[in-house]
């Protein structure tokens, strides 16, 4: 008798565990809201992007940067400060889930990174999108501003940016880590390794735990180096397309960069009427990472701020 109730009790028990593991492992699968899908660009491409968050919220769209992907933005996409918004990221053709071609000319062509970023716009139909733009992203998205022009976007946060590349026009806001990133271009493998290496370290500095840092190394080493020489290549100055921006503007830019230097984003700024910047004290090259409840914080005040204005100009 008293084993026949023990392992009713048991039973019991066991049933109760295995409903709530069950229940758990459900919510956490439902709250994680994660699209990840595919979308075809300019001869061919396929761009790899994921969605987050709220799919009727206010779209907000990050573009990485140079040798990275989608995955930098780990800490924004998941944050539930931002569950409100639709959170989208994609890989820029060539880098991390993205169709990786050899042909040079899909890289150097400015024409390309406009119509990657149109393609993922238009297979979403988002409007009044706010853009989140990271170091190399900033120019894809200013390829994309000079061929298509700002309609479609509500705001844009530049992140690390430049206005140009492979000129002497942007040559004075070049920080000393960038000679060691280029390693990352070159055919040797070991090169290649020390490279990404340093991209990691001008990205986070020793700000990050081991985790972050290992998994922005392994992201990145998955754009080969050829598409990284390709990059490097390019010639263009965007100082014009920067002016012609009328939607509202933020830079936001690490104080220890040594790869793309602070005062770029100064810069940038007095050259744009209306927009502000935003210096992160502790960050280096990738301020979202390095402090990203801060960074978030400044976004969602950000976006806030630009809802106000149009409010009131309604």
């Amino acid at each position: 008798m008293t084993k026949a109730i023990y392992r009713s009790t048991f039973e019991r028990l066991y049933l109760l565990f295995f409903v709530m593991l069950f229940t758990l492992l459900m919510a956490a699968c439902s709250s994680e809201k994660v699209t990840s899908e595919y979308v075809y660009s300019t001869n061919g491409v396929k761009l790899s992007f994921s969605e987050y968050g709220n799919p009727n919220g206010q779209p907000l769209l990050f573009i990485h940067g140079w040798s990275q992907s989608k995955e930098m933005w780990q800490q924004q996409l998941t944050a539930p400060e931002l569950q409100d918004y639709r959170l989208i990221a994609f890989d820029l053709r060539g880098h991390g889930q993205s169709t990786k071609t050899m042909n040079p000319a899909e890289y150097v062509s400015g024409n390309n990174w406009a119509d990657d970023i149109s393609a993922v716009i238009r297979k979403l139909g988002l409007r009044d999108v706010t853009v989140v733009a990271h170091s190399y992203g900033a120019i894809a998205l200013m390829d994309y501003l000079s061929l298509y022009g700002d309609k479609n976007l509500k705001a844009i946060n530049f992140v690390g940016a430049l206005a140009g590349m492979g000129s002497q026009s942007v040559a004075a806001y070049i920080g000393t880590d960038f000679e060691r990133i280029k390693l990352a271009t070159s055919e040797r493998f070991n090169d290649q390794i020390d490279g990404v290496i340093a991209l990691a370290k001008a990205n986070y500095g020793n700000a990050v735990d081991r985790d972050i840092y290992a998994r922005g190394v392994a992201a990145s080493m998955l754009t080969p180096y050829y598409v990284r020489r390709y990059i490097f290549a390019r010639q263009v100055d965007h100082t014009d397309t920067l002016k012609s921006i009328r939607v509202p503007v933020v830079f936001s830019h690490g104080q220890l960069d040594q790869a793309v230097l602070a005062r770029s984003a100064v810069d940038m700024a007095s050259k744009l009427q209306g927009s502000t910047v935003t210096i992160y004290e502790e960050s280096s090259h990738a301020p979202f990472v390095t402090e990203p409840a801060k960074f978030n914080a400044d976004l969602v005040a950000f976006i806030e701020n630009v809802e106000m204005e149009i409010h009131h100009e309604q």
